[in-house]
C-alpha cells in the first residue's frame, strides 16, 4: 500500500481546496414522474453501450422499491437482487440519475478491480463507469451542470472528515493505526480519482462516440482487473487532481 500512503497528501490537499473554495449548492429535482418516464431514462445511454453490456444489464433485471426511513437512495450489495431503494414512494426526476448510476455500478461488477499492490492502485477508478453513465445521461438531457455539483457536495462533506483524520494521524499516529488510515484514505481516493477521471473523459473522449463506446466496453470487460491500466493507456492520471481542482474553480 505504499502508493496509497503517497496519495494521502494529494487527498489532503484537495480536501483543503474543496473546503476553502466550494460551497454546497446542488438542489434535488423533486418533480414527480411516472414509472414509464423513470424507465425511459435508460434509452438515453443505450446508444453508448455495446451488445454485451446491454445483454448483461437485461439479465440483471433491475427493480426498485422505497423505504421512508432512509434519507438517500441506496443500492443492493454484491450478490443480492438488483434493487434500488428510494426514500419516497413517489418517483422524482432526480431518481433517474440514481438509476443510471446504478446501471453503471452493475456494469463495473462484471469484473472487479484487484486490491491495491505496492506499485499500483488498480481500484482507484472503480466508480468511473457509474459516474460516466450518469454524466452522459445528464449531458444528453441538458442537465450537465448538475453532474459535478451533486458529487462535489458529497466530496465536500467527506473532505471535512478526511482533513480531520489526516491531521490527527499526522500529529499523533496513535490516533489510528497506519493500516486503518490507509483504508480510510483508499475509500475517499476512489471517489476523487473516479470523478477526476470522468471529468477528463468528458473533456475529450466523450465527444467521440466510437471511442467512448470502446472505452466503456474495455472498462466493462476489465480483462486485467485493473482499470488504472485502461485509463493510463489514454493518458488519464489523477496526480494532484488537477481536473477536479479546475471543476471546483468553475463551480465554486
Amino acid at each position: 500500500m505504499s502508493r496509497i500512503l503517497g496519495r494521502t497528501y494529494d487527498i489532503y490537499n484537495i480536501s483543503k481546496y474543496l473546503i476553502d473554495n466550494y460551497s454546497k449548492q446542488y438542489v434535488f429535482n423533486k418533480r414527480q414522474i411516472s414509472d414509464d418516464e423513470f424507465f425511459d431514462a435508460t434509452r438515453v445511454i443505450s446508444p453508448y453501450l455495446g451488445e454485451k453490456e446491454l445483454n448483461y444489464l437485461e439479465q440483471c433485471n433491475v427493480q426498485y422499491g422505497y423505504n421512508i426511513f432512509i434519507k438517500d437512495t441506496t443500492y443492493s450489495n454484491y450478490g443480492e437482487e438488483n434493487i434500488i431503494i428510494f426514500p419516497t414512494k413517489n418517483l422524482h426526476e432526480s431518481y433517474k440519475r440514481d438509476m443510471i448510476y446504478f446501471l453503471g455500478e452493475l456494469l463495473k461488477r462484471n469484473s472487479l478491480d484487484y486490491t491495491p499492490q505496492d506499485y499500483d492502485i488498480s481500484c482507484q477508478f472503480s466508480n468511473v463507469l457509474p459516474y460516466l453513465l450518469e454524466y452522459l445521461f445528464l449531458r444528453d438531457t441538458n442537465k450537465e451542470i448538475d453532474f459535478s455539483t451533486r458529487h462535489l457536495d458529497g466530496l465536500l462533506l467527506n473532505s471535512k472528515i478526511y482533513k480531520n483524520i489526516f491531521e490527527c494521524y499526522r500529529d499523533d499516529e496513535k490516533f489510528m493505526k497506519e493500516e486503518r488510515f490507509l483504508e480510510q484514505s483508499l475509500i475517499f481516493l476512489v471517489s476523487l480519482s473516479s470523478l477526476d477521471a470522468t471529468l477528463q473523459i468528458s473533456d475529450e473522449i466523450a465527444k467521440d462516440k466510437i471511442e467512448l463506446q470502446k472505452l466503456i466496453h474495455e472498462l466493462f470487460e476489465n480483462k486485467n482487473h485493473n482499470r488504472e491500466e485502461i485509463l493510463a493507456d489514454r493518458n488519464i492520471t489523477t496526480y494532484g487532481f488537477k481536473r477536479l481542482m479546475k471543476e471546483i474553480d468553475l463551480r465554486g
